[in-house]
């Protein structure tokens, strides 16, 4: 996969992340959802797109929408929110927001 952004997240400890499917998306265009907190970011990429709330200090997840032919899997962590927008065959996209000490970052992963 190549790496659309170059940044090293901090290595850190953590339990074994929880990851939950989300159900498929619409794939009609409409504004993002408004959220309490900060800053909506609606990362676009192959396999559909990701919309976060970022805060000074946080990153919350607010929707993934897929593409045809690609389903999404959602993992929470402490210090992160990792959404694989995946095909049949487990390719596609991967999106991160990390924080850690710093403000949150948002990372893309396409498989070429």
């Amino acid at each position: 996969m190549a790496l659309d952004r170059a940044i090293e997240a901090p290595a850190r400890s953590s339990p074994t992340p929880e990851t939950s499917p989300t159900p498929r998306g619409s794939t009609s265009e409409g504004p993002a959802p408004q959220v309490a907190g900060g800053k909506i970011e609606n990362v676009k990429a192959k396999g559909g797109s990701v919309t976060f709330d970022i805060a000074d200090n946080v990153c919350k997840f607010v929707v993934a929408q897929t593409n045809p032919g690609y389903q999404s899997e959602v993992t929470w962590q402490p210090y992160y929110i990792r959404v694989d927008l995946l095909d049949s065959t487990r390719k596609g996209s991967i999106i991160y927001c990390t924080w850690h000490g710093y403000s949150p970052l948002i990372q893309k992963w396409e498989e070429r």
